[in-house]
């Protein structure tokens, strides 16, 4: 714009994509639905194609597992299936009867339509999956003089998807609009002195949201009522029996997430004699506002498709559509620095650094936040701050120092130590507690419920639940620590042999804060009623060494008998990583470069993250056992124990001598190449629904006991025992 003082860029990016999707996802058997020509009748006797069929039924569906009716033995259950065809007891045991408000549920299951393998009976479909973003950015430069200079940047991106959720019938929009806006100013105060100072403004939105052609209202919503987002009445929430995917939306959406992100910060460079010294500040203002609404649509666990047919329900969740489910929290974080890198020789340079990092309290700009300050007494929820504020003493040093072992640039060993706080990541917990923090909004969770009629009509008397961050939070940081050693080699390449390892303390998790205590003893395997006056051993639940046991009936009394589940986010957890680390680099030399780095590590913690989700890796999950919480240390989910990377570059020599336009075409061609290779990620074995009848998180899934004489090293080593 001006000449040697002003300068812009400017670009644009546009995505206009249709994905075409190949999709498919288990469905109950053909036979499930009953007869072929009059399918999903209520009062139809489903055989499950074991033994003789029972008089007058129809279909065969073998994923009603073996003796389907008995999992009921509730009073108001459907009838049991007829007696058998000679009309004499015992009550057949391979049949379910399909309930009139089971059969709408069981008729949204398309029929199978790819061939039974493994997986059992699937049904495959295709959906044009469209995809837009538009992205733009902006960025100006000016020279004032030769000791001022600023810019400023204008970064937008919009983005929206709509992908298919579990079946055709179900289609969920995820949209989101990010604009980020930056200045800065640098001055030059002398040849030793430099300030640059910045201004920052960022919003992020996002957005969730279903879309079905399910219709609203009976027989398929089993919420009732209306609110804002649902003003013609409730969708269809979630039904979810073992085995197969859930049925109707996703209990996650309507869900909307804007941050209003303000920050200043300035930094001084200051070079004295051996000393390069950096001081600075960094002042960040939060604004959240979070929507998250889903669960007033009332949900349903089942634990397998035999109790779907029974409307015999797990564990029922809803929210009271009365509920208020807009939260602002407003917060600040400061971060104050100083650093200094001194070189005391010219073999050996020093890096010495301390940051302290506060953070003022989060709180609700209308006073919608509520606790529970004592897990253990509390009868309900005090209305003030989620958390006690752990941050005033975020003090964090850190140190390390490169060293020229012989003083030839050959051979250098590098180390350092670092102490980093964990501040600002309290978005999900924030999140969860929009839906679940009474009085402003409550979830109910309803176990070993009998449906008998839609919309559900929950009991009378029933104990809140909660989910959010605990009143006495721990501040979560790490620790890092490095050390290296690096040689170089002939032939232009250098060789690094590292140790890297750090330790996360008080990291945020998701827990079971009011478990269940065992009501029962094992007895050859079987949960069992203990003797009057028993002293039950709450040792151990797991792994065949269980000293007691949960039995569903009567149902087994919380530690705080006052409230149902509490789904709490504490800074409890604990990690360590630890690994080598081995790097072969080559600089370009006769037309070839490449760099290779294998790491051998181990990442080990004692389970999940504060959303169920944020940590990554396959089964990012919460402990399945909230009495032990030792029981629950192994290897992260993004645990990877070997690691190897490698990336090559070879540039061809010339084919052609001359300088015409032969050699423009021959000459100047190089290829090049990635090669990553590494191994798998860890998994857990679960079954959906609750068989333990524990009640963690109101229903939850279990995690399997190890068989005697088996250790989890035989999962997947070995020979096989089945």
């Amino acid at each position: 714009i001006q000449k040697d003082k002003t300068f812009f860029f400017g670009t644009y990016e546009g995505l206009r994509q249709t994905l075409g999707l190949t999709n498919s996802t288990n469905v109950p058997a053909a036979g499930c639905h009953g007869d072929p020509a009059h399918p999903d009748v209520a009062g139809s006797i489903i055989w499950n194609g074991s033994g003789t069929a029972p008089a007058g039924s129809v279909g065969n569906c073998p994923q009603l597992g073996t003796n389907p009716t008995n999992s009921l033995g509730v009073a108001g259950a459907p009838a049991a299936c007829p007696f058998g065809p000679t009309g004499t007891p015992p009550v057949a045991t391979n049949c379910v009867v399909l309930t009139a408000i089971a059969a709408p549920f069981l008729a949204l299951y398309p029929l199978p339509n790819i061939p039974i393998g493994p997986a059992g009976p699937q049904y495959g479909y295709t959906f044009a999956q469209p995809t837009t973003e538009n992205y733009g950015q902006m960025r100006v430069d000016h020279t004032f003089s030769d000791k001022d200079s600023f810019f400023t940047r204008y970064t937008i991106d919009d983005s929206a998807q709509t992908s298919p959720f579990n079946y055709p019938n179900v289609t969920q929009l995820v949209g989101s609009r990010n604009q980020f806006l930056t200045l800065s100013e640098s001055h030059v105060f002398s040849s030793v002195l430099v300030n640059t100072a910045r201004f920052s403004f960022s919003r992020t939105n996002f957005t969730q949201d279903n879309y079905t052609s399910i219709p609203i209202g009976p027989p398929y919503s089993l919420g009732a009522g209306t609110s804002a987002s649902f003003p013609k009445g409730m969708l269809m929430g979630a039904v979810s029996p073992g085995g197969l995917q859930p049925l109707g939306t996703n209990t996650l959406a309507p869900k909307k997430g804007k941050r209003n992100l303000f920050a200043w910060s300035d930094d001084v460079n200051y070079t004295k004699g051996r000393h390069s010294l950096k001081f600075g500040v960094l002042v960040n203002h939060y604004q959240d506002f979070i929507h998250s609404e889903g669960m007033d649509k009332v949900s349903a666990t089942f634990a397998g498709l035999a109790d779907l047919m029974n409307s015999f329900t797990s564990s029922l969740t809803y929210i009271p559509p009365s509920s208020l489910f807009n939260r602002w929290m407003h917060y600040n974080t400061f971060g104050f620095y100083g650093q200094d890198d001194w070189r005391v020789t010219q073999r050996l340079t020093l890096n010495l650094g301390l940051r302290y990092e506060p953070m003022t309290q989060p709180n609700e700009v209308h006073g919608y936040q509520a606790n529970f300050r004592n897990l253990l007494t509390d009868t309900n929820t005090t209305v003030g701050p989620y958390f006690l504020n752990p941050s005033l003493r975020n003090i964090a040093p850190r140190v390390g120092f490169a060293w020229d072992v012989a003083g030839d640039g050959k051979t250098a060993v590098r180390a350092s130590f670092g102490e980093s706080y964990d501040l600002a990541t309290y978005g999900s917990t924030f999140n969860n507690s929009t839906q679940y923090d009474p009085p402003f909004s409550t979830l109910y969770t309803v176990t070993k419920a009998l449906i008998t009629s839609v919309p559900f009509t929950p009991p009378a008397a029933q104990l809140p639940s909660y989910r959010g961050p605990v009143y006495n939070m721990r501040q979560p940081h790490m620790l890092q620590y490095n050390l290296a050693i690096e040689r170089q080699l002939p032939g232009n390449m250098a060789i690094t042999i590292a140790y890297v390892g750090s330790r996360g303390i008080d990291l945020l998790q998701y827990k079971e804060g009011n478990p269940a205590l065992p009501n029962g003893v094992p007895v050859n395997g079987v949960c069992t009623a203990p003797a009057a006056g028993t002293a039950i051993d709450y040792t151990s639940q797991i792994d065949g060494n269980a000293t007691s046991c949960w039995l569903a009936s009567p149902k087994p009394v919380r530690i705080n008998p006052n409230i149902d589940t509490l789904q709490v986010d504490p800074a409890s957890g604990d990690s360590h990583y630890n690994a080598l680390q081995v790097g072969l680099a080559k600089r370009m030399s006769k037309g070839l470069q490449f760099q290779s780095w294998y790491t051998y590590g181990k990442s080990i913690d004692d389970t999940g993250d504060a959303q169920g989700g944020d940590e990554g890796g396959q089964n990012a999950s919460a402990g399945q056992d909230a009495l032990h919480q030792r029981t629950q240390r192994g290897p992260s989910n993004f645990d990877v124990t070997h690691n190897w990377r490698f990336n090559a570059i070879y540039t061809l020599p010339n084919f052609v001598s001359s300088k015409g336009f032969a050699a423009k075409l021959a000459n100047g061609w190089w290829t090049s190449g990635i090669l990553s290779v590494q191994s798998g990620y860890p998994f857990d074995v679960r079954i959906s629904g609750n068989r333990s009848a524990d009640g963690l998180f109101g229903s939850g899934q279990d995690s399997l006991d190890v068989v005697p004489g088996r250790i989890p090293y035989s999962f997947t080593h070995g020979v096989s025992s089945g």
